[in-house]
């Protein structure tokens, strides 16, 4: 079997370097280009990048993920969670090519007390969540066989992340304040590549299958105190100090973005349609544990 060449776009990302390591190298060929091979904040490149005949599918990994900074830089922000991933989605229509986009679980206020299915209204309360709605919109416009993925609080051994946050502070504090009253998903980026990869498989394997929207996060809710007191369960089995932590209110934290209350993702519907389903988050997080390269007990000066 020849294997499928993928483009990755921000393949560079947390979810992008899972990719790299899940793809079976026998059934996938990825391509993952650097800003300086592709510039996705350039029309014209995007599409050149996409009309070269040389792909099967496209995987839009690349966002631009900083919520407070999007705030001061909504057109920047505009142009990569928007522009850019209609772009992609144009130019994956016009080659005939499935498309997996990741988009996040901030379209959503988190008001609701109910978990959100891919049906209930959107309703941004930040500019990212805004930019990335727009760019779900402008993806589900142009291409019919594309899949958006919704995923949420994204953990793994790369880049910056909650769970690499919190073993850093617990490596320099004795003391942390978490914000308890903030309830979401956790996603493993390696859960998350592993679904798009499925996902793309029976697209492929399927040329008259549609796309749509789905949400895609590891079982189970979490406060961010929930999630940084398992956090710190796992790592002090391991022979690490744990802080001691606190619970504060969202309030006591001044952040320039608006966060979403409680978003809790209902994913009945990726089993139902693609027989995906993630396993439980503490399970996920134990293995990005795992696999960090821990400083020893006595390094407090891990970063």
């Amino acid at each position: 079997m020849t294997p499928r060449r993928v483009l990755v776009a921000g393949g560079n990302g947390q979810v992008g370097r899972e990719l790299a390591r899940l793809a079976d190298p026998a059934r996938w060929e990825l391509s993952r280009p650097d800003r300086s091979q592709l510039d996705l904040a350039d029309e014209g490149a995007v599409r050149a990048a996409l009309a070269q005949g040389r792909w099967d599918a496209v995987i839009n990994c690349a966002a631009w993920t900083d919520v407070d900074g999007a705030e001061s830089h909504a057109d920047d922000a505009r142009r990569v969670n928007a522009a850019a991933a209609g772009w992609l989605a144009q130019a994956a229509r016009a080659e005939g090519l499935p498309m997996v986009h990741f988009s996040t679980d901030y379209v959503f206020s988190g008001t609701s007390e109910a978990p959100y299915a891919e049906t209930a209204p959107t309703d941004p309360i930040n500019v990212y969540g805004q930019t990335k709605l727009e760019g779900e919109e402008l993806v589900m416009a142009a291409h019919p066989r594309a899949i958006i993925l919704r995923i949420a609080r994204v953990l793994s051994p790369h880049r910056t992340n909650f769970l690499k946050t919190m073993l850093a502070l617990g490596a320099q504090r004795d003391q942390l304040s978490v914000v308890s009253d903030q309830t979401g998903c956790p996603t493993g980026a390696s859960d998350a590549a592993g679904a798009a990869l499925a996902v793309l498989e029976q697209m492929l394997d399927d040329p008259g299958r549609v796309g749509g929207i789905y949400h895609c996060t590891n079982a189970g809710q979490a406060s961010w105190f929930e999630l940084a007191a398992t956090i710190f369960a796992l790592a002090e089995q391991k022979g690490y100090k744990a802080p001691q932590l606190t619970p504060v209110m969202a309030s006591e934290f001044k952040t320039i973005a608006a966060r979403p209350r409680n978003v809790i993702m209902a994913c009945e519907k990726l089993y139902r349609d693609f027989a995906i389903r993630l396993r439980p988050w503490p399970d996920m997080v134990a293995e990005v544990i795992d696999s960090l390269a821990l400083p020893s007990p006595t390094d407090r000066n891990w970063k």
